[in-house]
């Protein structure tokens, strides 16, 4: 067995040398970006990089999948951005009403409707986009799904080989 394993990776040692590093921004670039986009994000990171290093950690696997998805669907990332933009204004604007009195305050409430509004309709766009993506998925699975019945044969043969180490002794 060990045998096995030994020739198996020294076959794939020429794969290994060839395989680009893993894609994407390392930590200080991720955090380069939250320093430019989001200061007060950027610094809570910060806060929490010499208080609690495991959840600072936490936060950037976080921060490195959501721009991981940013990079692969970059029309979402910018709906979800003005999203964000649409309910900082909102919460805003909903200080300023608790603060207004009288007619003020019935000017800031038709405002916020209006931009309830607004948050409500790029809500329903990302949603469509995800229903898109979604459905893209399905495709895709039932592309595979049916290449697969269509090799059965061939990928239960490979299975079996490589299992049994069949293939290798043919080299």
């Amino acid at each position: 067995m060990r045998h096995f394993i030994a020739v198996a990776f020294l076959f794939a040692l020429p794969t290994l040398a060839l395989a680009s590093p893993p894609s994407g921004p390392g930590p200080e670039q991720l955090l380069e970006r939250v320093k430019e986009r989001w200061p007060e994000k950027y610094e809570h990171l910060m806060g929490l990089r010499q208080t609690d290093p495991d959840l600072f950690h936490q936060h950037m696997q976080k921060l490195h999948h959501h721009m991981m998805k940013a990079e692969q669907y970059p029309e979402m990332t910018d709906q979800v951005e003005e999203m964000h933009d649409l309910q900082k204004q909102f919460y805003a604007e909903v200080k300023a009403f608790k603060e207004a009195k009288g007619k003020e305050r019935e000017a800031i409430r038709k405002e916020l409707m209006r931009m309830a509004g607004e948050i409500f309709e790029a809500r329903q766009a990302l949603r469509l986009l995800r229903l898109e993506r979604a459905k893209e998925r399905i495709e895709e699975l039932e592309k595979d799904i049916e290449d697969r019945v269509d090799n059965r044969t061939e990928l239960i043969e490979e299975f079996v080989d490589e299992a049994t180490g069949e293939k290798l002794d043919g080299l």
